[in-house]
């Protein structure tokens, strides 16, 4: 089995999802769509080549005429090529191209037919409001979770594979102001951040340099983090997010593969047992219930749209029972059981405690009597609801604001002499495009 390989492979330079149009002109006008994520190239029983695709979160199918299965192994091997990758050798291969595109690429005997699915990350970045209106997120939810975020709590985004979990925690990144230090922490570049102070780890490929995740987490924490986002959890860096989140880091950001939002606190504790350094398993599951507030499960929908499913709040762990105390404040009549909790008003505050705690005013109380804390199942501790489609004014207001005095460019000269018989070379690659070599296109010329 093939590892993982960098598109900057040896000797095929790079490789752009557009160069691809010509090799294979089935998916030509798929690749020209910018509003197209997902292509998925299949053989069929009996040969037929079938083209999947997803566009604005709805997949589609069509017949490719005209091509069999030697035409989508020509597909493979014109992709692994230029990677360095040889299909002979390596049946499987998973590879980011330049434009920060993702390839999966198969063959036999790994499979039965050759096969190609291409992961393409959206230039443009769905906002929640967007999402509001494409019928995706609840509004409720959308105010409860930057809420959530804005009183320190912490998110997990759970869901299957193709679910929306990236683009739901793209959206919620939006919700964190431009003047927070935001840390974020990938095993591939994926994720879009607009804001400017912003330090991207990816852990591709550092084997070689003995580093893994969980190295990546730890020195995430000496970064001066106001929100920590990990893009997956997949084995033992859990145990280093529960100790990073319970340690005061929060408004922080994670996503888990998991079929429901309760199998998603089991299956973080079970991923941190996997460390080697673990703890036991009862106090992992403790760590679960204290480090995370609110957990929002994903899912696709019998009509191929993808979705929030079920919102739950998270307020412990029972060791005697072995089970986790929580509520289900908003479920998808989609997703079975009770349907559509009804609205879930946001925690939108009108005062801090002298404990630190979020307050309000009851609704009809007289004045300088009623305030009590902020209750989201209690209607008479919050505002109305915000206008659909955009997240309460109120709550972006909670993430408070800094004082940040912006300092005129500094301008650095460079000493005569400096740097003599010293090379270095630009090895950063930020949202997956490579950062060009001046000297490179100096020469050229």
């Amino acid at each position: 089995m093939g590892t993982p390989v960098a598109v900057t492979g040896g000797g095929g330079g790079e490789l752009e999802l557009k160069s691809l149009r010509n090799v294979f002109p089935a998916i030509r006008d798929l690749i020209e769509d910018e509003t197209v994520t997902e292509i998925m190239v299949v053989c069929a029983r009996g040969g037929e080549v079938l083209v999947f695709f997803e566009r604005r979160g709805v997949l589609h199918e069509m017949a490719a005429r005209g091509v069999g299965p030697r035409d989508v192994e020509r597909l493979v091997y014109s992709i692994a090529r230029p990677l360095s990758v040889d299909p002979d050798v390596a049946p499987l291969a998973d590879a980011r191209l330049a434009d920060g595109s993702r390839v999966a690429l198969c063959l036999p005997p790994a499979s039965l037919a050759p096969a190609v699915t291409i992961r393409r990350f959206a230039k443009v970045v769905m906002t929640g409001a967007e999402l509001v209106a494409l019928g995706s997120l609840p509004q409720e939810v959308l105010d409860l979770l930057g809420a959530t975020l804005a009183h320190g709590g912490n998110v997990l985004v759970a869901g299957g594979t193709g679910s929306g979990k990236t683009t739901l925690l793209n959206a919620l990144i939006k919700l964190f102001p431009a003047d927070r230090r935001i840390v974020v922490i990938e095993d591939t570049i994926e994720l879009k951040v607009d804001q400017r102070n912003v330090l991207r780890l990816e852990a591709r490929q550092l084997s070689d340099f003995d580093l893994t995740i969980r190295d990546m987490v730890r020195h995430a924490l000496r970064q001066r983090p106001d929100h920590i986002v990990v893009g997956e959890i997949r084995g033992a860096e859990a145990q280093d997010v529960l100790q990073a989140l319970n340690t005061g880091h929060g408004g922080s950001l994670t996503t888990i593969h998991a079929n429901t939002a309760q199998d998603a606190l089991f299956r973080l504790a079970s991923c941190a047992m996997q460390a080697e350094d673990r703890l036991p398993w009862d106090v992992l599951c403790r760590g679960v219930a204290s480090a995370f507030h609110l957990v929002v499960h994903q899912h696709r929908r019998p009509d191929r749209s993808r979705g929030v499913s079920e919102l739950l709040r998270v307020n412990g762990y029972d060791a005697v029972s072995g089970e986790w105390k929580s509520k289900s404040l908003w479920r998808s009549k989609h997703a079975g059981g009770p349907a559509d909790s009804g609205p879930v008003l946001p925690p939108l505050a009108s005062g801090v405690s002298a404990g630190g705690k979020a307050v309000a005013v009851r609704a009809g109380a007289k004045p300088g009597a009623g305030v009590v804390e902020v209750d989201p199942e209690d209607r008479g501790t919050v505002p109305p609801p915000a206008a659909t489609g955009l997240p309460s004014p109120a709550v972006a207001e909670q993430f408070g604001r800094r004082n940040v005095v912006k300092e005129p460019p500094v301008d650095v000269p460079i000493p005569d002499g400096a740097g003599d018989g010293v090379s270095s070379r630009v090895v950063g690659y930020p949202d997956g495009k490579p950062v060009p070599d001046p000297e490179a296109d100096e020469g050229s010329g």
